[in-house]
């Protein structure tokens, strides 16, 4: 057992200069025993990567080996933060492709079944409305400017109210 151990970590010793200065020699291990090139995949990849194939996840499977280097490949990293890639990436789609109400909407379908709602936000039929609960509060203020408070988000009545006391 030690000496395969040792025999491992020789080799990626060994190999450690062919790999970019950037790769640690734990991720090194870890790329080489899924079989893929040491400093293709990120860190958070190749965990993501041994999870999917741990649990036969073809799908995310593919996701991952289809976008080496990580998950922004497609979109501008500066509007899509790394949660936010990484929960598009746990729901199969593409980051940045949906926002972040749209993703967390769309892990709620999921949970919950919802197969029309998840239909609705894939094909983008539903994205960001602007309904909101109507909660004692929005009535409340909707009543001080006479509004439906249905019509109209919290932001709106709020700016709607602040007018009327300026």
């Amino acid at each position: 057992m030690f000496s395969r151990n040792l025999l491992a970590v020789l080799a990626v010793v060994a190999a450690a200069p062919a790999f970019a200065a950037d790769v640690s020699a734990g991720d090194a291990q870890l790329a080489l025993a899924l079989g893929v090139e040491p400093g293709v995949y990120t860190t958070d990849q190749l965990i993501r990567l041994n999870n999917a194939r741990q649990e036969n996840d073809a799908e995310t499977t593919r996701f991952i080996l289809a976008s080496p280097g990580g998950y922004l490949s497609s979109t501008d990293s500066a509007t899509v933060s790394p949660g936010e890639a990484q929960l598009a990436l746990s729901l199969g789609v593409e980051p940045g492709a949906y926002s972040l109400a749209d993703l967390t909407r769309l892990e709620q379908a999921r949970q919950d079944n919802d197969a029309e709602t998840e239909r609705a936000i894939l094909t983008g039929e539903v994205h960001n409305p602007v309904s909101e609960a109507v909660t004692p509060a929005k009535e409340q203020l909707a009543a001080t400017v006479g509004v439906n408070p249905a019509d109209y988000t919290l932001a709106e009545l709020t700016a709607m109210n602040a007018a009327l006391y300026d």
